[in-house]
């Protein structure tokens, strides 16, 4: 009687840090199985289905694997997952101790068939890793708002009212955020900052994790219009909102009276707080504006060190 896998045995966490972790944890949910990490002391079941890459293996999970699974003759029942196939001893005596070997692809099948018969090997796959409602969710919207910066900045009530105001409006829109961590953050803010996104505007807020300048760059390009809400109200130190600037953004903030002059008065800057459904309408229908309304040079690094070097006399270096 053939036997049923009772649990899934690796050795790496579910996370993107690992593909084969991720695999795995989702392969067990769908067996209705536990996923168990390889520990020295670990209990498991009757016919676990070991899955993992033997070349990967320290030499201390290598010793804790042959201990678990006892790799003598007439020691524990195991199903094999072989992603990857090489000369490893270890991995050769799992082979052949094996009730049953599945091979990841074409070439471990063809491997492994050289080792066991036909009937106890069987090839196949790896399937997406990504979520498959994400297909239905994740899709380009007419309108795309784009916000990057650090997650624990994130202010709610300000989001809360850019929902509400969207709601009014007869829009499609996706809500596209980078969201960082702060040096002097432990890094649950990404977190508390993702739940509350995707509470607040569901399906049309899509994480992108944390992009780097390159990913930064090419979101600017590509989105709509950039989301930036500060503190009082954008400063001119506000890095993130000079940068959308930099980058001919339209953009949507908060302003208040310490806010700086050259943008106050710019139709391609909308305050939140001081707009109905309407006026956000309006400005979501807008082009991109005319030349007299382009903020790009403000704020630049050439303006500051011509400051800097006025009061000290000295000429600058320009840096590409």
């Amino acid at each position: 009687m053939k036997r049923r896998c009772d649990c899934l045995l690796g050795v790496r966490e579910a996370n993107h840090g690992s593909g084969v972790g991720l695999f795995n944890r989702q392969l067990a949910e769908r067996l209705g199985v536990p996923y168990l990490l390889l520990a020295p002391d670990l209990r498991i079941g009757d016919h676990p289905l070991v899955s993992l890459k033997f070349e990967e293996l320290s030499s201390h999970q290598r010793d804790c694997l042959a201990k678990v699974l006892r790799l003598l003759p007439g020691g524990q029942a195991f199903s094999l997952f072989l992603h990857t196939c090489g000369d490893d001893p270890l991995e050769q005596t799992a082979v052949l101790r094996a009730c049953h070997v599945f091979c990841g692809n074409d070439a471990v099948y063809r491997r492994i068939l050289q080792l066991r018969s036909s009937d106890v090997v069987t090839a196949v796959f790896a399937p997406s890793l990504i979520p498959e409602a994400y297909r239905q969710t994740c899709l380009p919207g007419d309108i795309e708002f784009f916000y990057f910066g650090m997650a624990n900045k994130i202010d709610e009530a300000r989001f809360v009212r850019l929902r509400d105001l969207l709601a009014e409006l007869p829009i499609d829109y996706r809500l596209l955020c980078s969201l960082s961590v702060h040096q002097t953050s432990n890094g649950s803010c990404v977190s508390h900052a993702r739940n509350f996104l995707a509470q607040c505007f569901g399906p049309r807020f899509i994480h992108l994790g944390t992009l780097d300048d390159m990913g930064i760059a090419y979101f600017l390009h590509r989105a709509t219009i950039f989301i930036g809400f500060y503190k009082g109200g954008v400063r001119s130190n506000n890095t993130t909102f000079n940068t959308a600037l930099a980058y001919g953004k339209r953009i949507i903030t908060n302003l208040d009276a310490d806010s700086p002059s050259e943008i106050r008065a710019s139709s391609r800057i909308l305050n939140i707080d001081q707009v109905n459904a309407a006026d956000l309408g309006r400005f979501l229908r807008a082009e991109g504006g005319t030349a007299s309304g382009d903020l790009s040079t403000c704020f630049t690094w050439e303006e500051l060190l011509r400051r800097l070097t006025a009061v000290w006399g000295m000429p600058h270096r320009k840096v590409a």
